[in-house]
């Protein structure tokens, strides 16, 4: 994104068939809804609750949005839009833009940790900044050129006293101190890491060429697991760590037994984890797929295909 019935019905009954969706990106659970963020000229952010799409808003851009990720932190929600160069901070309840991040280069990667100073979003840019949305703090672990917006991908994830940052361009694993961001550690993954989640003891990172890592929480290779084709987004519940590649894959491995299953969806190009043991995914044009632990469909919201 089993968590459909947790979560008070976020989508109707198996088949049934809410209100459309644009062209969803980026999917964010809220607790008792989702927030759908839309890759369309209006740059279109949803909220689906109760079967059916209840509140959506433009937000507006020069380009047409280009959505990457999207983060919680407590009751907002952040989203990076590399089109626009910029991270939105977003009220999901009443729906509402509160503020707009301007981010020079556009945005590839994005995370929030709480904190007695009401939390922090970090974020990494696409040619190599790492810094923080507070104007705080900002490095550099890389310097790269631009690159096609269907390129934009890198993860951030706070985890083990460490910032953990990919850099998928060069193979890399950064380790970074959180409040002054210096350069700990850089580990030679190989391949192209584009997205990192945490796990009971240690980080996974998904390899976009096809395998997914097992870190430790010092950024050392523990396990690897060849997933074939070029997965981009990671989600994990549980012992289950649902993979999505855009090409019209969604792949379950299983942390523990290390068994590898796929299933076809059509354009898959986000995916969020649900209470209960089950997964949104955002599928481009199709709309939302929710999928229970079995990669079984339990509900969807049509896409304005």
């Amino acid at each position: 994104m089993g968590g459909l019935l947790v979560l008070g019905s976020l989508l109707t009954p198996r088949g049934a068939v809410a209100s459309t969706l644009p062209d969803p990106a980026v999917v964010v659970s809220t607790g008792g809804s989702l927030l759908i963020a839309s890759n369309d000229r209006a740059g279109t952010l949803s909220v689906v609750e109760g079967g059916r799409v209840t509140a959506s808003l433009g937000s507006g851009g020069r380009e047409a949005s280009w959505f990457t990720e999207g983060v919680r932190l407590g009751e907002r929600v952040f989203l990076a839009d590399a089109a626009n160069d910029r991270v939105l901070e977003v009220q999901p309840s009443p729906l509402k833009i509160l503020k707009t991040y301007p981010v020079p280069d556009g945005v590839a990667g994005l995370t929030a940790s709480t904190g007695e100073d009401g939390g922090r979003v970090y974020f990494k840019s696409v040619r190599g900044e790492v810094g923080t949305l507070d104007q705080g703090v900002r490095i550099t672990v890389a310097q790269e050129a631009g690159m096609p917006l269907a390129d934009v991908m890198d993860g951030v994830l706070l985890a083990g006293g460490h910032l953990f940052v990919t850099h998928h361009l060069s193979g890399e694993v950064c380790l970074l101190d959180p409040r002054t961001l210096a350069v700990r550690k850089r580990v030679k993954v190989g391949g192209m890491p584009v997205a990192l989640e945490q796990v009971r003891g240690g980080v996974l990172a998904l390899d976009v060429t096809g395998r997914l890592l097992r870190l430790s929480l010092d950024g050392e290779v523990e396990k690897v697991w060849t997933v074939g084709g070029h997965p981009d987004k990671l989600g994990v519940n549980g012992d289950v760590a649902l993979l999505t590649d855009r090409g019209g894959t969604v792949t379950r491995v299983s942390l523990s037994s290390g068994q590898v299953e796929r299933v076809s969806v059509t354009h898959p190009m986000d995916v969020v984890s649900l209470p209960g043991g089950g997964f949104a995914v955002a599928e481009g044009g199709r709309g939302l797929r929710v999928l229970d632990g079995d990669l079984k469909t339990t509900s969807s919201v049509e896409g304005q295909r």
